[in-house]
């Protein structure tokens, strides 16, 4: 399996996971490393949609919750748009005008390169020949297109987690897809 658009996962402090990487970040495979083998700061709870779906359905009553899987968002938009907006009661032909065209994975990349492209040289910032030279705007819009260009990232999962992952939490994805007619297996979860 390939995540396209997350080579590495922020340091987690929220969920106790040390910052023993300075202000780095972590790779997804540290991340689960961590996450499944420290069970008292495990953060895996968040991924079974089902129990917390249905906890909100107690709360809420199960007719006033609804999922919507955003594999559905893209690969057919109308058909999102149309479910949402009976489902908030908005005039879906208004909403799909508004979306139309906008549906884009926002998270950017390059974004993260540059970041640590600047993490990395900000020390260097105070050298007063170079510091001027990496101030510069001309400079500054050379990395950024240099690195917007080629920072287009795929993670793999080794086959290894990909069974893991798949065997936590196919039973939930199976029950949450009956539960709510969600046909999840056509977007390829573990079921």
């Amino acid at each position: 399996m390939v995540l396209p658009g997350l080579l590495q996962w922020p340091v987690l402090e929220w969920a106790g996971i040390p910052n023993e990487y300075g202000d780095s970040y972590i790779t997804l495979e540290q991340f689960l490393n961590f996450t499944f083998s420290n069970r008292d700061k495990d953060v895996s709870e968040v991924f079974h949609f089902y129990s917390k779906t249905m906890m909100l359905a107690e709360i809420f009553g199960r007719e006033n919750v609804f999922v919507f899987p955003i594999e559905k968002l893209k690969t057919d938009p109308s058909l999102f748009v149309g479910e949402l907006s009976k489902v908030l009661g908005v005039d879906n032909d208004i909403a799909f005008d508004l979306m139309n065209g906008k549906v884009e994975n926002r998270r950017n990349t390059g974004n993260m390169s540059m970041y640590r492209f600047e993490t990395k040289i900000g020390s260097l910032m105070g050298v007063p020949v170079v510091g001027n030279v990496l101030r510069h705007v001309y400079f500054e819009r050379m990395a950024r297109k240099l690195i917007y260009k080629f920072a287009q990232y795929e993670v793999s999962l080794s086959t290894d987690w990909e069974k893991k992952l798949a065997d936590i939490y196919k039973d939930g994805n199976r029950k949450i897809s009956a539960e709510f007619d969600l046909g999840l297996s056509k977007y390829q979860y573990p079921i």
